[in-house]
């Protein structure tokens, strides 16, 4: 679809591509690169999100009690299929046929799991929102910690949003 968009268009676009590193990263995304058609692109790596969301999903919870934070909930009309794509992937072990040690860690899938890679790309997409709101409002104030996304959602965020009303 990219590449039938008129020029002026094809400028503006940004792909998103998610990779897996095969190890922990710090960053989770590496802006403003360039694929090989010269559109820029983000690239996602999908390693930590999937931790973070697989680790998630693993949370007890007993049925009639109130739902703890950070527990993944959905609509009770979403299917059987739709759940089993939460779980059509999962982390395997890398192991060095030489040593025999684990060297690393690689996610892998046995069915369909869009549902799972939907949740990855949304927290991506959040966490990348944040970053870019971060980094704007770090230019104008230079005693903020390094980035951090619950400090920024929990005590950056809403100095940013009253601000943008304030302003409106």
């Amino acid at each position: 679809a990219a590449s039938n968009a008129p020029d002026n268009v094809k400028k503006k676009i940004q792909l998103i591509k998610g990779e897996s590193s095969g190890k922990i990263k710090q960053v989770n995304f590496k802006y403003g690169t360039k694929n090989l058609a010269g559109y820029r692109q983000i690239i996602i790596y999908t390693d930590n999100y999937k931790d973070l969301i697989h680790g998630k999903l693993q949370y007890a919870w007993q049925q009639g009690e109130t739902m703890p934070d950070g527990h993944f909930n959905a609509y009770n009309t979403i299917s059987t299929q739709q759940l089993k794509e939460l779980t059509n992937e999962s982390k395997q072990e890398v192991v060095d046929k030489l040593t025999n040690k684990v060297i690393g860690y690689k996610w892998h899938r046995t069915g369909d799991n869009e549902l799972f890679d939907g949740l990855v790309y949304n927290y991506c997409a959040i966490e990348f929102i944040a970053q870019v709101y971060y980094n704007d409002y770090a230019k104008k104030y230079t005693d903020l910690p390094e980035f951090d996304l619950v400090y920024f959602w929990q005590t950056l965020f809403p100095i940013i949003e009253q601000q943008t009303f304030n302003n409106d």
